[in-house]
């Protein structure tokens, strides 16, 4: 069993290795695509998402939504 991942004000999230964010032509929607499985993300995950990228702090994200 893995230990599970503790997300603070100072942590940079990014997407797991293999997966990607990508905007379906088929269902006309975006979605966050991984091995054998396939997220479709709502209007609020998918503002979310696109902010995880690697560089912005979950402080930078809550901050840059309330503008």
């Amino acid at each position: 069993m893995s230990e599970r991942a503790i997300v603070g004000e100072a942590s940079v999230p990014r997407l797991a290795r293999g997966t990607r964010l990508q905007f379906d032509k088929h269902r006309d929607q975006w979605i966050v695509q991984a091995p054998e499985r396939l997220f479709v993300l709502d209007p609020i995950a998918l503002e979310i998402v696109q902010r995880c990228d690697g560089v912005a702090s979950v402080t930078a994200i809550v901050d840059e939504s309330h503008q």
